[in-house]
């Protein structure tokens, strides 16, 4: 049968499987999820002052652990950590132009995942698939 399974199941499967693809594609790159995370949060705001703090909350992740992440970005030219003017205990991570280059390499890796999903499917099935998820996901935000 076809409904066997619930669809918040299902959605919740691909979104699962796919991570595990993007894993396995960034892996194979020799590329950390973690980093791309970070550069592409740091690429979004890129006009904000944006501290570890605010890092280990969007990643959910120990300030240990995101210091250390930070440590290896800013040793390998990809980030660059300052001392804010006006609270010397605290550090304004931006990116550097490596860190900007490395981030839309990354991007590819996504592109090359979302080909590899999206040749299940004929290109009507595409749009179609487009147009039902995002009626599921306003209707869910509603709800939030």
């Amino acid at each position: 049968m076809m409904n066997e399974k619930p669809i918040g199941y299902r959605l919740n499967e691909s979104a699962r499987l796919f991570n595990e693809l993007v894993k396995k594609q960034m892996t194979s790159r020799g590329i950390s999820r973690t980093y791309f995370q970070i550069l592409k949060y740091l690429e979004i705001h890129n006009e904000e002052e944006i501290t570890q703090r605010r890092i280990c909350d969007f990643l959910m992740m120990k300030p240990s652990t995101i210091s250390i992440t930070l440590q290896g970005m800013e040793n390998e030219g990809l980030i660059k950590r300052n001392k804010d003017e006006s609270d010397s205990r605290k550090m304004i991570i931006k990116l550097t132009d490596v860190g900007k280059q490395k981030s839309k390499e990354f991007k590819s890796v996504f592109k090359a995942c979302d080909d590899i999903l999206l040749s299940a499917i004929s290109k009507e099935e595409e749009e179609v698939l487009y147009k039902i998820l995002d009626k599921i996901n306003v209707k869910m935000d509603g709800e939030i």
